[in-house]
C-alpha cells in the first residue's frame, strides 16, 4: 500500500491510531526504550490522543499501561509527553504536520463518551480520596478520645490515692488541728495570735501555783 492511501482511512479508535503511526514512520512507540526517534513519535501519538480523542493524562496513561510495554507509564508521564510534542514540533514542525493530515480521526461510540466516563472516574477517584481521608481522621479522633478517657481515668485515680493519702497524713490529728489546716493565710494569723495568747495563759498559771520555801534556822 503506497503511503498516499493511508489518508483514506478512518481512525475510530486508538489502537488503530497507533497501527497507522507505525505503518507510516515504522517506529515501534510501543516498544520499551529511550531512542530519541521513538520518544518523538510517542509524544506525537500521546499528543493525537488528547486532540483527536479528546482523552485526557489519566485516560491516555490507561491506555498505554493496557497496550504496551511501557506498564509504569503514568498520567504525569503523559503530560509530560504532551507539552514537549510541542518543542519536537518546533524542531521538525514541516514534518508533523504533514504526517498529521494522514490522521482522519472519528471516534467511535465507545471513545466519544471516553472523556465523560474519564470525568466520572476521576471523581470516583478524589471521592475515594476524600473518604480514605475522612476514615484515617476519624480514626485518629478516636485514638485521641480513647487517650484523653484514659488520662481522665489516670486522674481520678490519681486523686484517689492523694485523699488516702490524706487521711494518713491527717489521721491522729484532732478536729480543730484539721479545722486549722482548712483556714486561709489571713485566718491562721488572726487564729495564731489568739493562741499565743492562750498558750501565754497557760504559762502564768503555772507560774502562779509556783511557790518559795523558806527555812528559818531554830
Amino acid at each position: 500500500m503506497e503511503k498516499e492511501e493511508y489518508k483514506y482511512q478512518v481512525i475510530t479508535n486508538p489502537t488503530d491510531l497507533g497501527y497507522l503511526l507505525k505503518a507510516l514512520t515504522g517506529t515501534e512507540i510501543f516498544k520499551k526504550t529511550r531512542t530519541r526517534n521513538v520518544i518523538e513519535h510517542r509524544s506525537f501519538f500521546c499528543y493525537l490522543l488528547n486532540k483527536k480523542f479528546k482523552l485526557g493524562p489519566t485516560a491516555i496513561a490507561k491506555f498505554m499501561k493496557e497496550n504496551t510495554e511501557l506498564k509504569s507509564y503514568d498520567h504525569s508521564t503523559a503530560i509530560y509527553a504532551i507539552r514537549k510534542f510541542k518543542d519536537y514540533k518546533k524542531e521538525k514542525k514541516q514534518y508533523f504536520e504533514d504526517l498529521e493530515e494522514y490522521f482522519d480521526v472519528q471516534p467511535d461510540q465507545e471513545f466519544k463518551d471516553l472523556p465523560k466516563l474519564q470525568r466520572l472516574y476521576m471523581q470516583q477517584e478524589n471521592l475515594t480520596k476524600r473518604l480514605h481521608r475522612a476514615v484515617y481522621k476519624i480514626k485518629k479522633l478516636e485514638e485521641e478520645r480513647v487517650s484523653v478517657n484514659r488520662s481522665k481515668e489516670e486522674i481520678e485515680e490519681a486523686k484517689k490515692k492523694l485523699n488516702n493519702l490524706k487521711e494518713n497524713i491527717l489521721d491522729g490529728y484532732t478536729e480543730n488541728e484539721l479545722n486549722y489546716r482548712r483556714l486561709s493565710s489571713d485566718q491562721k494569723k488572726i487564729f495564731d495570735d489568739r493562741v499565743s495568747l492562750i498558750l501565754k495563759s497557760f504559762n502564768w498559771n503555772t507560774d502562779s501555783n509556783k511557790y518559795e520555801v523558806i527555812y528559818c534556822g531554830e
